[in-house]
């Protein structure tokens, strides 16, 4: 996919791209946040599922988005989308980052 050669593949990071554009429209009226990192394995698709996932959120969301940044441009920001650096290894650091914590459950 990397290399663009394999159309088949190209064709579903482009369709997981656009499902998570649009999982992030729904949760961008909720949350408001001004960056969402893509990580895990198949954000090693890169600029693919980069590309198909910021269009189907500017689809969805991007007049409102741009609205809401307009009406309070020193509280919200324009949404980044990016891909995280850790890609694939985000699954093993957070199946250990509460080793890491105290626990609270007791305090």
């Amino acid at each position: 996919v990397r290399d663009g050669s394999d159309d088949i593949a190209v064709g579903l990071v482009r369709e997981i791209g656009r499902n998570v554009g649009k999982l992030i429209a729904s949760l961008y009226a909720i949350f408001f946040p001004d960056k969402v990192v893509l990580t895990g394995g198949t954000a090693t698709a890169g600029f693919e599922l980069l590309q198909a996932c910021r269009t189907r959120f500017d689809e969805l969301s991007g007049v409102f988005m741009q609205q809401v940044h307009h009406a309070a441009p020193d509280q919200f920001e324009i949404l980044k989308i990016e891909i995280g650096e850790m890609k694939e290894s985000t699954g093993v650091v957070g199946s250990v980052v509460e080793l890491f914590q105290e626990d609270r459950r007791f305090s």
